[in-house]
């Protein structure tokens, strides 16, 4: 039974996105959600949303609807995305963060965020994901110094080249499992 867990691939998302590409971030995510296997899960953090993982089909429907919400703490909201994922220790997991703006002030947010997964030895991945030019890259590249396990990522849009990268690194997941059994 324990090694059917390993097998299972979770993802939780984090967004910080203005209108401009909330709709096309929604899509990419949504089409990549909407192809995972049965048994996986994706959570997309709102604060608005009760903290639990939903089946494929209907968190796509969540990713859908995701309307961008009243200013929210990133590291609340990076911990919610940490924490929903710690119920399963031996599934492979992934929190990607994407955004669009960045505020200096969320630096201390997105530290403590990644911090809380090493603390609590939850093993989760990390992915922080930069679109467009609103943003200062080398903060966001600098957060990702407080985690063995965090890559930066840019994009100049929030294109087909998303959800390929949000596949690719399902996809890794899947292989990281096959080379251990």
């Amino acid at each position: 039974m324990l090694e059917s867990w390993y097998n299972i691939r979770y993802f939780s998302f984090l967004f910080k996105l203005t209108r401009k590409h909330l709709s096309d971030v929604k899509q990419q995510v949504g089409g990549v959600v909407g192809r995972l296997s049965e048994g996986d899960k994706a959570y997309l953090q709102h604060p608005d949303r009760p903290l639990r993982l939903l089946e494929i089909g209907s968190e796509v429907v969540e990713i859908m609807k995701y309307k961008t919400p009243v200013e929210f703490s990133v590291k609340e909201g990076l911990k919610e995305c940490v924490f929903i994922l710690q119920e399963f220790p031996y599934a492979q997991k992934h929190v990607l963060v994407i955004v669009d703006r960045y505020d200096p002030k969320w630096a201390y947010g997105l530290k403590m965020g990644l911090k809380f997964d090493l603390i609590n030895e939850f093993n989760c991945n990390f992915s922080l994901i930069g679109i467009g030019d609103q943003y200062d890259k080398s903060l966001l590249q600098e957060a990702c110094q407080y985690h063995p396990r965090c890559v930066y990522v840019h994009f100049d849009t929030p294109s087909d080249e998303l959800g390929q990268y949000i596949w690719n690194t399902y996809e890794k997941m899947g292989e990281a499992w096959r080379k251990t059994n």
